[in-house]
């Protein structure tokens, strides 16, 4: 149950990678077998083993279904569904001009995580970033609450400011 708890929690934060994929994959593959073996008298092993060899393959070999390309989808929608929601995309899914960019608003702190969070994950796996050069452009204009509290803040991402410490 813990670990049911733990893979939904996880996914509802940062959405569905490679990696998550084949957790669920794995954990419906050692769950189903425990309830049909607790369910009934006598368990066959060989369709439960016919049928997590199948699974496997099947979301590892056959592309539309493939963990690959299902994580990159749902990576992808969730960065147009908060991106869209805060107004940041033009009228083809791309990201504004960073001037015509809403401000930063720290009440969409954890919106501006989860679209890094997608970015990063398309940028790893060399996928377009809806017009972003890097998903660091885009932390630039919307840093995260640690970036934020990080002394070094204003010299990394506020660079083209100048102070003047003559007094």
């Amino acid at each position: 149950l813990r670990f049911w708890i733990a893979v939904i929690r996880r996914t509802g934060e940062y959405g569905f990678s490679e990696e998550r994929i084949y957790l669920l994959l794995c954990g419906g593959i050692i769950t189903a077998p425990l309830v049909m073996f607790a369910c009934r008298n006598r368990g066959k092993y060989i369709p439960v083993m016919l049928i997590t060899a199948i699974t496997l393959a099947v979301f590892t070999y056959i592309p539309p279904v493939s963990a690959e390309n299902l994580a990159i989808s749902n990576q992808k929608a969730r960065v147009l569904r908060y991106a869209g929601r805060l107004g940041m995309l033009d009228e083809s899914d791309m990201f504004k001009e960073a001037d015509k960019m809403p401000s930063y608003d720290s009440l969409n702190s954890k919106e501006y995580a989860r679209i890094l969070s997608g970015l990063k994950y398309l940028d790893r796996n060399n996928r377009p970033l809806f017009g972003l050069s890097s998903p660091y452009s885009f932390n630039e204009n919307y840093p995260s609450e640690r970036d934020r509290r990080n002394s070094d803040y204003r010299y990394y991402y506020n660079h083209k400011q100048s102070y003047d410490i003559r007094g």
